[in-house]
């Protein structure tokens, strides 16, 4: 059970679900935007929702978006490979983030009312953040196996 279900509105799911309908929205205004733009306008989308999730995820994503505007400067694009190596590496870092959270104590959202019962259980936006990381280094694979020649992706 997470931190959200033992604080008893249990509304991570809800809000991650309210970010992805913001972040097709953002996408559909936007079709032509890519690279770090592209990047820029999902950060948006999430980042419109409430709770602690939507500017934890804004943030997070205007972070690739400057690694992304660091390695391809001028609007340029990344390879495949570069995406997958930077997507294996957020999945990696995100995994074990969100495993740490399990023995803190909550001091941000509807958990921190817990306050010294809330250790034990990992918190649900950075275990869903794994999930979504690691998802993409699944779907990197697939694009990566679809392309015998590299690719150039974004702008």
């Amino acid at each position: 059970m997470g931190y959200g279900n033992y604080a008893g509105d249990g509304d991570h799911g809800v809000t991650t679900a309210l970010a992805a309908q913001a972040v097709r929205q953002k996408l559909d205004e936007n079709p032509d935007a890519a690279g770090a733009d592209l990047l820029v306008k999902v950060a948006i989308g999430i980042g419109s929702v409430g709770g602690v999730i939507g500017p934890a995820y804004e943030s997070g994503v205007l972070r690739v978006a400057g690694v992304v505007r660091t390695l391809a400067p001028g609007g340029g694009s990344l390879t495949v490979g570069q995406l997958r190596v930077c997507a294996e590496a957020a999945a990696v870092a995100a995994r074990s983030g969100a495993q740490s959270t399990a023995g803190m104590i909550a001091t941000l959202g509807r958990a921190s009312q817990l306050g010294e019962r809330s250790p034990g259980s990992a918190d649900p936006g950075a275990t869903s953040f794994a999930i979504i990381a690691e998802a993409l280094v699944g779907l990197g694979e697939r694009v990566s196996a679809l392309a015998p020649t590299p690719r150039r992706v974004g702008a």
